[in-house]
């Protein structure tokens, strides 16, 4: 079995699944093209996932009716890997899940568990720190959750948290510039963070010079709602972080029909919508 150089395995609910390529086990030239979809099966105590296009259906095949004919494409000790037979009018080759496998890819599998394990513990802290920015944020957690979003190829999101960083008073300093293309956005996000260290309870209306009016609702610091032009929520804040905007006035004012207890802290909701306008790996 040909071990994908482009992704030796895959993790399937916390376990490790190597990827065999088909066209590669049968002798011939595997596809350039990307398939994103894979139909995992149980090789002994190993679990591999095979890249196909599309599943079309599962048969169950009487053997007792069909003798089937062993392929000449063997593996480990002269074995084939499967046989051909007839269904529906139509030859096929039923392959065998055990062979598979060949010696090659089973002392990867070591490997393959312990790398996987790796994933899932990056993800669970991933995880936890997402929840803790949610809450009750803090610089060790984004510099953090930042430096483990990029090893987990999420540079969008990585970007994001370290221009949050960068803008935040609290968050002393952040390593690495600001994403470039965020830059013309954190007076902005500055102004959001100030207002959250201070818990502030009112509407932050920004003059969009020309762009219409935004409109910020907060409740102890936290957004409720924006409001700009047509849109709303988030689609709302990711485009008045766009705006050049020349000025800002903010109205203390008590806001009903909201827990604070259940809103997500700014810097969550920040990073939140940068994500979709910062840089990412090609």
């Amino acid at each position: 079995m040909r071990i994908s150089r482009r992704k030796p395995f895959i993790v399937f609910q916390g376990a490790p699944a190597l990827v065999a390529e088909l066209r590669s086990i049968v002798g011939l030239e595997a596809l350039q093209a990307r398939r994103d979809q894979f139909a995992l099966v149980r090789c002994g105590h190993l679990l591999v996932a095979v890249p196909i296009d599309a599943c079309i259906g599962i048969r169950t095949i009487d053997l007792e009716r069909q003798m089937p004919v062993p392929s000449r494409i063997v593996r480990d000790g002269g074995m084939p890997i499967g046989h051909i037979l007839e269904i529906d009018g139509r030859m096929a080759m039923v392959l065998d899940p055990a062979r598979l496998v060949d010696a090659h890819a089973r002392s990867l599998w070591a490997t393959a568990v312990r790398r996987a394990d790796a994933l899932k513990r990056r993800q669970a802290k991933m995880e936890s720190l997402w929840s803790e920015i949610r809450t009750v944020p803090s610089a060790t957690a984004i510099r953090t959750y930042a430096s483990l979003c990029s090893r987990a190829g999420r540079a969008g999101t990585a970007a994001a948290a370290r221009a949050v960083l960068s803008c935040w008073s609290n968050g002393e300093s952040s390593q690495g510039e600001a994403p470039a293309n965020t830059e013309n956005r954190a007076p902005l996000v500055r102004l959001l963070l100030q207002l959250a260290e201070e818990r502030r309870t009112g509407q932050l209306v920004v003059d969009g010079n020309g762009a219409g009016d935004g409109n910020v609702e907060l409740l102890e610091g936290r957004v409720v709602n924006v409001q700009h032009a047509n849109r709303h929520g988030r689609a709302a804040l990711t485009q008045l972080l766009g705006v050049t905007w020349h000025g800002s006035h903010f109205h203390d004012q008590p806001l009903s029909g909201s827990d604070v207890g259940t809103i997500t802290s700014s810097v969550a909701t920040l990073i939140e919508a940068l994500e979709s306008v910062a840089p990412r790996t090609p």
